[in-house]
């Protein structure tokens, strides 16, 4: 055997062995990682739960409404209760309307929305109200609330206790 080759071999062994050392005290004992702490669930019966985020309907190739939210939750019966409450409904009639609250509560297919806590409504020709609490029916298209309201609309203001808000005849009653 050449000389040359003798160097390798003793060059190569003593890589292999230094591999094998850097191999033994690299690799330790596996640890078991930590578990994860259980998901908070804001509502146990929900069967979806989203933290922040908006959802956009469309109708045909326009927006029909936009809700943004910091929580949403789903349920079996298809009604939803969100936090955070920011719903923008176009073109109602030639107007644009913004609903903020607290808190909502949407019956299965939008028939109803219940919105309360520091509800706003404002409307696109300068329409301003503001309650504690509204409810929606999609059925008859009226707004109402049982408690204290104050409306600005241009130069008119005025406050009174309970209200309703007709949509097809653009009328508010207090």
């Amino acid at each position: 055997m050449a000389r040359w080759q003798q160097r390798a071999r003793l060059g190569f062994g003593l890589f292999a062995a230094g591999f094998a050392v850097l191999l033994w005290w690299v690799i330790d004992e596996r640890r078991t990682p930590p578990t994860a702490a259980p998901v908070a669930r804001l509502d146990p019966q929900a069967i979806s739960e989203i933290k922040g985020g908006d959802v956009v309907q469309v109708k045909g190739a326009k927006r029909d409404i936009r809700v943004e939210f910091a929580t949403q939750v789903l349920y079996t019966d298809g009604s939803a209760k969100y936090t955070g409450f920011k719903a923008h409904i176009d073109d109602r009639g030639g107007r644009a309307f913004e609903i903020t609250g607290a808190e909502a509560h949407v019956a299965a297919e939008q028939s109803a929305i219940d919105v309360r806590g520091n509800v706003s409504l404002n409307t696109s020709d300068g329409l301003t109200a503001r309650t504690d609490q509204a409810t929606f029916s999609e059925a008859d298209g009226i707004l109402r609330g049982d408690g204290p309201i104050q409306f600005v609309r241009d130069r008119t203001k005025g406050s009174g206790v309970g209200f309703t808000f007709d949509r097809s005849i653009d009328r508010l009653a207090l």
